[in-house]
């Protein structure tokens, strides 16, 4: 009896795992069925969405959103164009309100999707900004939820945030703070993180609309951008402030933009020269340093400003930004009458920019209000000296051939006359060396007697 039993108990078990096994067998295989209609479904609506028929596409997008809203990036983007495409066809408002809806749950469907995978679904700062745009076309009377989205979207991006975007958060807050949601010292806020973003994008990119976004920012932020608006931000948030290095930096950014530290009412207010100093002092950067001695320079405070000129060439790593640190270096010592030092910073700027016409036109500045040579001819040393750099800047920088033009000119008048040379058996077209501090070669050159 007890076999009997013990015979029946193990058929029964076997039973029961060739029941399981049964069970196990039809999930796959229905989970294979299922796989094998989506790929179909997949493929039918690539196909039709290729083709631009939205008609036939619609019913398999609408078996993919239902039965794998996680697998394909395409449910999202597909589903956006097929819902656009039937609010242009719809003439009651009540279905197109229901596209639009339907539009904003995939863009949020996608975003939290994103989220999770964004290698799959996408960058979330993006999708929430598409999501703005999507709003500001469909959904205008939303403001405030399309002003958070573009917040948040380049609070995520931060400078890889589009042109668009930028310039479309810009327009928001302009609008905000003209129904009074925002005050002056946010809206100028906002504009300094903006222009920076807009500045490294274009930096990045060199996309022409970023310098639209940056005209945009400019004009939507104007209304509280001048320069007593700004002093008086900063007056009186400076003590509150000045230890936020990224408020000093916004704030000395905005100053150099207004050029407020050069206009004669504003240099000389103390928290002016104090925000330069502190962006200097926190920053601790080439551009900061160089911000901070042009300040010096507007007062007239000249050792300083050259003390903190050469603290920002030091620095410099970038080739364009340093060249232009020495060319101003050049241009104070050609002020101050030391050729052969303003010569060489030039000649360094040169190296780092050879295609900057400036710096050729500073060293044949110099060269034609020197005076070099013992007679008439040997006088004319320095002009044609000169005219060898003003045409090397032509070469170098066609834009600048407007300012060479002139500069020829008045070097040409200085040339000596034919009778002058032929005394010292020289004419047209010969080699000479310059002397004095010049000491380069040139060829000479004459005007008729």
């Amino acid at each position: 009896m007890k076999s009997i039993l013990q015979r029946r108990s193990f058929q029964n078990a076997r039973l029961a795992v060739l029941a399981g096994l049964l069970c196990i067998s039809r999930f796959e295989l229905g989970a294979q069925v299922d796989t094998i209609e989506i790929k179909k479904q997949y493929s039918i609506c690539k196909e039709y969405m290729s083709q631009k028929n939205y008609v036939d596409a619609l019913p398999a997008w609408r078996f993919l959103y239902q039965n794998a809203p996680e697998r394909y990036q395409g449910i999202y983007v597909w589903g956006n164009e097929l819902f656009k495409d039937l609010i242009k066809k719809e003439k009651d408002p009540s279905r197109q309100k229901g596209y639009v809806d339907t539009i904003m749950m995939l863009h949020d469907k996608r975003i939290e999707l994103a989220s999770k995978d964004p290698q799959k679904f996408g960058d979330v700062g993006d999708l929430k900004g598409r999501k703005a745009f999507d709003m500001i076309n469909l959904r205008k009377d939303s403001e405030d939820e399309i002003f958070q989205l573009l917040k948040e979207s380049v609070e995520l991006r931060k400078e890889k945030s589009s042109a668009a975007i930028l310039s479309s958060y810009m327009q928001y807050a302009f609008n905000f703070r003209r129904a009074g949601k925002m005050d002056c010292e946010q809206l100028v806020s906002l504009y300094g993180t903006l222009s920076e973003y807009v500045q490294a994008g274009f930096a990045e990119k060199k996309d022409s609309a970023y310098i639209k976004a940056q005209n945009n920012l400019d004009k939507l932020a104007e209304v509280c951008m001048d320069c007593k608006n700004l002093v008086d931000i900063y007056q009186k948030s400076f003590d509150k402030k000045k230890a936020d290095a990224d408020w000093i930096q916004k704030a000395a950014s905005n100053l150099e933009r207004k050029e407020c530290h050069k206009k004669d009412e504003f240099k000389t207010l103390p928290v002016v020269g104090q925000i330069f100093q502190e962006n200097a002092r926190l920053q601790g950067t080439a551009d900061a340093f160089y911000k901070l001695a042009v300040f010096y320079f507007g007062i007239n405070q000249n050792k300083e400003g050259e003390t903190f000129l050469q603290k920002a060439v030091d620095l410099e790593q970038d080739a364009e930004k340093k060249a232009q640190y020495l060319y101003l270096q050049a241009t104070l010592r050609f002020q101050a009458k030391e050729y052969a030092e303003a010569r060489s910073l030039a000649r360094r700027a040169i190296q780092l920019r050879p295609n900057w016409g400036d710096p050729y036109i500073l060293i044949g500045d110099m060269y034609r209000q020197s005076s070099c040579g013992d007679d008439a001819c040997s006088k004319g040393g320095p002009a044609w000296a000169a005219v060898d750099k003003y045409v090397q800047a032509r070469q170098a920088d066609p834009s600048c051939a407007d300012k060479v033009a002139s500069r020829l000119a008045a070097a040409q008048n200085l040339y000596p006359s034919q009778s002058e040379c032929f005394f010292l058996s020289l004419k047209d077209g010969d080699s000479y060396r310059v002397g004095c501090w010049i000491d380069e070669s040139t060829t000479v050159r004459t005007k008729k007697d």
